[in-house]
């Protein structure tokens, strides 16, 4: 391993050498080791060229740091200072230990300094670098900034834009106002510059004209039945914040024209229902639960007041089996309602609110009565044509024979009551047998003359008088000649009426055999009532027994003789004394 000679001393003058002969000074008689600082004898070198000798020249070059040794007067050769010019010049005289310790500071110093100086050059390079990235950096964070400030203005531009455009396309219905809306406020936030609207019918033609005359760059979207056009004013495409912008405005409009449509078609049918529920035939109404009329049909204001009873019936509270909310069936004043009621919900009110539909069927429980009774007229007919004629032949038999055996017969013997008795009885019963006849008979067609109905009721109260004096009966008849006139065949409604009156008769009959001084009432009066015209026999002559319009012949031929004529008849009780009987005339068509 090379031994590394901190300070070396290169001089062949002893007295030199031997004062530094106790020191860490190398002595060298010629450069064979590396140092860092060389105190070279300048007078080794006067008279020996040994500046360019190779050995000499690679380790004086080498040397960290030269000293030069002079004596006064002493010339430094001209080849030593062209190799390499001395650090330092020493006189011979000072040339001690601490020259070299002072040279070595001085090296070192200048070694610091330079090392100092390098770091300090690559701190500044360092600095200039780190500056000049911070530079770029802040510059491009500005540039960034300017743009992120921009894009964020131009973005609240557009919604500010979008906003007001929503906004008048929610305010507008009609295409043409859409689109005057349109160019009126996009072109300030977009490329566009001209919107168009157009039938998707005419698409093809529209385009192929555009193309022809302007050729400039669009963007169209669907709207269902027509089409949006953005123009712009060039030949470029539009940016994509544009294309955003448009497909917020289409998704907008397709909503507008929806809401448009959907209103457009919620007014309609509302037409058609507030014409419906105008124009249904039967009474409908929207009742409350304290039976306040919400809304009602044309049908249904008979009455100008508030409650649906006493709109309809005029009545002072509500009609009997009314049940809200589940069908019911009401009779009043001669007519039958049917009445189906449904709950409605109300979510803006509290109250309950119920559809009260109410179906006329008084003529079809007519109707249906008549059929009915018309089977029944049919079948008792069959049984009683072969009941009257089995028993009328041999029954007057009968009564010619009690006949003649009272006129046989002292008028004073004891037999005469029973045989009065008997007679009566047969004759009775002869009456009744020509009642059943009468569900034997076809009816004949008659010609109807136009009669006043009051002149038809006097004629046949005149004709009976007799009668119902003879069987203690009070006729009051209020008929007038306001009551007006109908078709009937004369003849055979008075016939009718003595049926009635021959029923009148027989329940008097009745009830003397338990009140021997009765007396008989019968009332004749119209009932006043829009819809149909009734004639009604109210009389004194109840109760009647059970399922008795079922049992007796005297009613079932009253029915079947006015049956026959049109006519529709009821017996109904009033009360347990008054029995009514009301002929309904037949409704006018």
């Amino acid at each position: 391993m090379q031994t590394v000679i901190r300070f070396a001393l290169l001089t062949d003058n002893n007295s030199l050498a031997a004062k530094f002969a106790d020191t860490d000074i190398q002595i060298l008689n010629s450069l064979t080791n590396e140092v860092e600082i060389l105190a070279i004898d300048l007078r080794k070198f006067e008279t020996e060229d040994l500046f360019f000798e190779p050995e000499f020249k690679t380790q004086y070059l080498k040397a960290k740091k030269i000293i030069y040794v002079f004596e006064k007067q002493q010339s430094v050769p001209y080849k030593l200072l062209s190799l390499r010019t001395p650090d330092t010049y020493v006189d011979i005289d000072d040339l001690d230990q601490i020259a070299f310790m002072l040279a070595k500071e001085e090296f070192e110093k200048s070694q610091q300094d330079e090392i100092y100086l390098n770091l300090s050059a690559d701190l500044n390079s360092q600095y200039e670098i780190l500056k000049n990235e911070l530079e770029q950096k802040l510059s491009d964070q500005q540039k960034n900034l300017i743009e992120s400030r921009q894009k964020i203005l131009d973005a609240n531009n557009r919604n500010e834009a979008l906003r007001k455009i929503l906004y008048a396309l929610h305010q507008e219905s009609d295409i043409t106002r859409v689109e005057a809306v349109l160019n009126e406020l996009l072109p300030s936030t977009s490329n566009a510059t001209w919107i168009k609207i157009i039938p998707q019918n005419i698409q093809t033609a529209f385009e192929t004209d555009f193309k022809k005359q302007l050729g400039l760059s669009y963007q169209h979207y669907d709207l269902n039945a027509y089409l949006i056009y953005f123009i712009k004013g060039d030949q470029k495409n539009f940016k994509k914040a544009d294309l955003e912008l448009f497909q917020k405005i289409r998704d907008a409009l397709i909503l507008n024209l929806m809401r448009n449509q959907n209103l457009s078609d919620l007014f309609f049918a509302e037409k058609i229902l507030t014409e419906a529920f105008k124009t249904f035939p039967h009474p409908l109404a929207l009742i409350d639960n304290e039976y306040n009329v919400v809304n009602s049909n044309l049908s249904f204001q008979k009455y100008k007041k508030n409650k649906c009873y006493e709109i309809l019936f005029d009545l002072d509270g509500p009609c009997k089996g009314c049940k809200l909310g589940k069908p019911f069936q009401i009779e009043q004043n001669g007519q039958t309602f049917q009445v189906t009621s449904n709950s409605f919900s109300n979510n803006n009110d509290r109250k309950n609110i119920w559809v009260n539909t109410y179906t006329d069927r008084t003529q079809e429980i007519e109707l249906e009565q008549k059929i009915t009774q018309n089977a029944k007229m049919k079948d008792l007919g069959l049984i009683s044509s072969s009941i009257a004629h089995e028993l009328n032949n041999p029954l007057g038999g009968i009564i010619s024979y009690l006949q003649i055996l009272q006129m046989e017969i002292n008028k004073e013997s004891d037999l005469q009551p029973d045989l009065a008795a008997m007679i009566q009885t047969s004759m009775k019963m002869k009456k009744i047998i020509e009642d059943l006849l009468i569900f034997s008979r076809r009816p004949q067609a008659q010609d109807q003359t136009d009669e006043f109905i009051s002149d038809v009721i006097q004629e046949s109260v005149s004709e009976n008088e007799l009668l119902f004096k003879a069987e203690n009966i009070k006729i009051v008849q209020t008929v007038d000649q306001n009551a007006g006139r109908a078709e009937l065949t004369k003849s055979i409604f008075k016939n009718s009426i003595y049926f009635i009156f021959q029923f009148f008769i027989e329940r008097t009959r009745h009830i003397k055999t338990t009140k021997q001084n009765f007396t008989g009432l019968v009332e004749i009066k119209l009932l006043p009532n829009s819809t149909k015209r009734t004639l009604r026999f109210v009389g004194n002559f109840g109760p009647l027994e059970n399922d008795y319009k079922l049992k007796n012949v005297q009613f079932l031929a009253i029915h079947k003789s006015l049956m026959d004529q049109g006519f529709h008849v009821e017996l109904t009780e009033l009360d347990r004394t008054w029995v009514a009987v009301d002929v309904i005339f037949p409704s006018k068509n």
